[in-house]
C-alpha cells in the first residue's frame, strides 16, 4: 500500500458519535473511569519520540543560523550585545525543543473494542473519540519527513458530516497500526 493514498473503512448509517471535547485533568489523568462497562483497550500507544526533533527542526534551524551569523558578524567573539543576543537565540531554541517535548508527553492514542480515543493537550487536555461503528473513513498519510523516519499519521474521519476528522500524529510503524485499527473497525461494524 502507497503511504501517500488514503485507504477508506466505511462505517454503518448510524447516527454519528463523535466529539472533541476538554476534560477535566483528573478524569484525563485517571482514563480508565472513561471506559464503559465491558469496554476493553485493545492498544494505547504515544507518538514516537521522533515528534520532538521533527516539529522543532525549522524553528532550531532558523535560531542556529542566525546566531551563526552573530558569530561570524563579531569576528568570531561574542563580546556585549551580541552576546546577550546568542543566549537568546539559545534560550529560545532550548524552549522550542521543551515544548515538543511536552507536546509529545502529552499525546495518547488508544484503541478499545468499541471506539478510538485521542489525548492531548499541554495546558488543558483535549479528547477526541468516535465509536469504531461510526468512523467513516480511515486514512494513512506520511509526510516526506515522517516517511524517513518510519512514521506516519492517521487520519480519522467520522460518519457524521458535522464531526471534525482528528488524527493520530507521528505514529511508529503507522501502516501496522492502520491495519489493526481497519480490523477493528470491520469487527465493530460485523464485516470481520
Amino acid at each position: 500500500m502507497n503511504a501517500t493514498e488514503p485507504t477508506q473503512a466505511t462505517a454503518a448509517d448510524a447516527p454519528p458519535s463523535s466529539t472533541i471535547r476538554p476534560v477535566p485533568a483528573k478524569a484525563a489523568a485517571a482514563k480508565l473511569e472513561l471506559l464503559d462497562g465491558g469496554e476493553i483497550i485493545e492498544l494505547s500507544i504515544k507518538p514516537s519520540m521522533w515528534l520532538v526533533p521533527i516539529v522543532s527542526f525549522q524553528f532550531v534551524l532558523i535560531v542556529t543560523l542566525a546566531a551563526g551569523v552573530l558569530v561570524v558578524a563579531g569576528g568570531g567573539e561574542l563580546r556585549g550585545a551580541s552576546f546577550l543576543a546568542f543566549q537568546v537565540l539559545a534560550c529560545l531554541a532550548a524552549l522550542r525543543v521543551g515544548l515538543a517535548a511536552m507536546q509529545w508527553t502529552s499525546k495518547l492514542y488508544v484503541l478499545t473494542n468499541r471506539r478510538v480515543l485521542r489525548f492531548r493537550g499541554v495546558l488543558g487536555v483535549d479528547l477526541a473519540e468516535c465509536s469504531l461503528s461510526r468512523i467513516a473513513r480511515l486514512e494513512l498519510h506520511a509526510s516526506p519527513a515522517q516517511r524517513f523516519f518510519g512514521l506516519g499519521t492517521i487520519v480519522i474521519t467520522p460518519a457524521a458530516e458535522d464531526a471534525r476528522p482528528f488524527e493520530w500524529e507521528y505514529v511508529a510503524g503507522a501502516a501496522d497500526v492502520h491495519e489493526r485499527l481497519l480490523r477493528a473497525i470491520q469487527r465493530a461494524s460485523g464485516r470481520g
